[in-house]
Formats: C-alpha cells, sequence, structure tokens
C-alpha cells in the first residue's frame, strides 16, 4: 500500500507544477500596447481587434489546461489522503 501512496504523491507534484508552468505561461501573454484603426469619413473610426482578441484566446486556452491539470493534481492529493487512512 506504501508504494501506491508514494506514486500518489508524486503525481500530485507533478500536476500541481504542470498547472503552475501553465498558469505562469498564461499570465505572460503578450497584448497588443496599441490597436491600429482608420478613420472613415463623419469621424469615425474603425479598429482592429483582432490582435487583443487572439492574446484572450491564448490566455483562456493557457487557463484551460492549467485548470485541468490543477483538477487532476487535486485528485491525487486526495487518493494520497485517502491511502493513507486506510
Amino acid at each position: 500500500m506504501k508504494i501506491w501512496i508514494v506514486i500518489s504523491e508524486i503525481l500530485t507534484t507533478i500536476f500541481s507544477f504542470a498547472a503552475a508552468y501553465y498558469w505562469y505561461k498564461s499570465s505572460k501573454v503578450e497584448y497588443p500596447k496599441a490597436l491600429v484603426g482608420s478613420s472613415m469619413y463623419g469621424g469615425l473610426s474603425v479598429i482592429n481587434t483582432n490582435p487583443i482578441l487572439l492574446s484572450i484566446n491564448e490566455s483562456g486556452r493557457l487557463n484551460k489546461i492549467a485548470a485541468g491539470l490543477s483538477t487532476v493534481a487535486a485528485f491525487f492529493g486526495g487518493l494520497t489522503a485517502l491511502l493513507q487512512s486506510v
């Protein structure tokens, strides 16, 4: 039984570090400093928001991966506690 506790603890650690890594990457997504636009007649401006939307989507994608890894880490953490109580 002790080997399963050790394996579960190792997996908890691995998935926790992996989740932290993806959350770190998510925090480092570059956002555009300025948006490019063009003036049209009547003072109306059209702004290309695609660069910021791409950055938001990338940040969301990385957060989703991190949340999944964190869920797996929590599962193994709970499994470790359960195995230790038996």
